[in-house]
């Protein structure tokens, strides 16, 4: 991969732009990061804090104008400086197509024919990982000492499947929150309601292969609770809305149903799913939905 033209660590400039600043509370700074292949972001923190600090890697939604940053009901404050106010330190930075990255999407397949752009987000989002983890990476000024052994992955709509998929092939992530973001991939009883696969491969062009089973999803050779199924032991919390009109709810708690039958004691024992009369959304109530959980079993976490 070519070294991209631009300069080691977000500018102020360029963080004015993306208002990255805010909505900032009290005691909240942010240190601009860099890692991976020519990721740049931010690490959000609480000073003050002299224990090590639990990771939290924030991958967002289909924002693609303003990219991390939330721009879609903020309530009181943003997600990353909520969970920096509660104690974590927080990676946040624009996924591949998003934000200040918004070109890097609109030619990716010209430079990554056989790649896809879901995969480069998760590349990434694994690249947070090794930062936490092994210190892979830079940063622009002081940062507090990261607890290795508490590295949660959150994300929200296409953020929940780049966790899902990450959570599945990393097991240095200690648990993954998924919150939206997803609807069984072989079954299109509502396709029409939903988009189905092609939000996918044809609107956001996130995994183009999926269109060669366009009209035969049957014979996808995984879905969603095999992927799932990886992701346990690890604690991960599925938060599907009934009256999310991108998914399937029906065919949702059947996938929950096949992945308990799969791997029924992991499943009792790590599987948080919780499905609110409700609609697509992130505010600030699912923030404190997502601290809850990570409060139910931190103490478990060595």
């Amino acid at each position: 991969m070519p070294k991209p033209e631009q300069p080691e660590f977000l500018t102020a400039a360029e963080s004015e732009l993306m208002t990255h600043d805010r909505w900032t509370p009290k005691g909240v700074r942010r240190v601009p990061i860099r890692f991976g292949q020519g990721v740049r972001g931010n690490l959000f923190f609480k000073e003050g804090q002299a224990e090590k600090m639990p990771v939290v890697i924030w991958l967002h939604p289909l924002s693609y104008h303003s990219g991390y940053n939330e721009s879609y009901g903020v309530q009181g404050t943003t997600v990353y400086h909520r969970m920096a106010e509660n104690g974590f330190a927080v990676i946040a930075y624009d996924q591949c197509g998003f934000g200040l990255r918004l070109l890097e999407g609109s030619d990716f397949y010209e430079h990554h024919p056989r790649w896809s752009r879901l995969g480069r987000m998760v590349m990434d989002a694994r690249d947070a990982v090794s930062f936490a983890v092994e210190g892979k990476g830079a940063s622009s000024g002081a940062i507090p000492e990261l607890d290795r052994d508490r590295v949660f992955l959150l994300g929200y709509s296409i953020g929940a499947l780049t966790a899902m998929y990450t959570g599945a092939l990393d097991d240095r992530v200690a648990g993954v929150a998924c919150f939206s973001g997803w609807t069984p991939l072989r079954d299109v009883t509502k396709t029409t309601a939903t988009g189905g696969n092609r939000r996918l491969w044809e609107l956001h062009a996130l995994q183009p292969r999926l269109g060669w089973f366009d009209g035969r999803e049957g014979d996808i050779p995984f879905d969603y609770h095999d992927v799932l199924g990886q992701v346990l032991p690890k604690p991960c919390l599925i938060v599907t809305p009934k009256r999310d009109r991108f998914a399937d709810h029906s065919a949702i708690t059947e996938a929950i149903k096949q992945l308990r039958l799969a791997k029924p004691k992991q499943a009792e024992a790590a599987l948080t799913w919780q499905s609110p009369d409700d609609t697509n959304r992130f505010q600030a109530d699912q923030h404190q939905q997502f601290i809850n959980w990570t409060k139910s079993f931190q103490k478990q976490v060595p």
